[in-house]
């Protein structure tokens, strides 16, 4: 259940391409289970991928690119922002669980930060 306060191994994977070199305290194995570095690092093999908490990566992103992402609670569930530069994107959708608009967050940050990148 540890799973739901850290990154997926696809968007693991995605922010490793895109710089993210902090440690971590867990990893996803060749099995796609999540476990524990000891002690906390990054690994850069093509086995092992290290995952950072959610914050963690919240944290990265506004300190590495400027980019902040918020999750807001209404009556009818869940939406989240985006603010960049003078910019402020509002998800517009309402999701039902706070798990669903963490990962539609995350991954729309990782669009934003790429096409800044790339």
């Amino acid at each position: 259940m540890v799973e739901k306060y850290f990154l997926n191994q696809e968007q693991a994977i995605k922010i490793h391409k895109l710089g993210f070199n902090e440690p971590c305290l867990m990893y996803w194995d060749n099995k796609g289970d999540i476990k524990p570095h000891t002690p906390p690092h990054f690994s850069k093999n093509g086995i092992f991928i290290s995952t950072p908490m959610i914050d963690q990566f919240l944290e990265w992103c506004g300190k590495e690119h400027n980019i902040h992402g918020f999750l807001e609670i209404y009556e009818q569930g869940w939406a989240y922002s985006i603010v960049y530069e003078e910019y402020e994107f509002f998800s517009g959708a309402v999701y039902g669980s706070r798990l669903e608009a963490t990962n539609s967050l995350i991954m729309d940050l990782i669009k934003k930060i790429e096409k800044l990148t790339l």
